[in-house]
């Protein structure tokens, strides 16, 4: 499919308001569903570091933007074995009361863990 329709760029977006990552964020009511257990943890930690080390205008982004970055790395892992073109792969987090799509922090600042010395 991507050769055929001549692919050259995939955007992953995610809504602000998404309620499953913000359910991992806030409440973990749907943690005991099957599959989710593991996203809730990657989830929970990853704020935990965002609590620390960002303060911005949008709650949350630092996290939206770790959990796309994340599925960026895994689709660029399997489209590398896959095929040997390049493809850009970029994501945007969806502003609800903005009505905007913003770039998500690059996987530079998004990183499983910081470490300060």
């Amino acid at each position: 499919m991507i050769r055929k329709n001549d692919i050259k760029e995939i955007t992953f977006a995610l809504s602000d308001n998404n309620r499953i990552v913000k359910d991992a964020i806030k409440n973990r009511h749907f943690i005991d569903i099957k599959g989710l257990n593991d996203f809730y943890e990657q989830i929970h930690k990853q704020k935990q570091h965002s609590d620390i080390l960002w303060q911005t205008d949008h709650p949350y982004f630092s996290v939206f933007s770790y959990h796309l970055n994340k599925k960026i790395n895994e689709l660029q892992l399997a489209l590398n074995t896959i095929y040997k073109i390049p493809i850009k792969i970029t994501g945007k987090i969806y502003i609800k009361k903005e009505a905007i799509f913003k770039n998500i922090y690059s996987d530079l600042v998004c990183v499983d863990k910081h470490y300060l010395n």
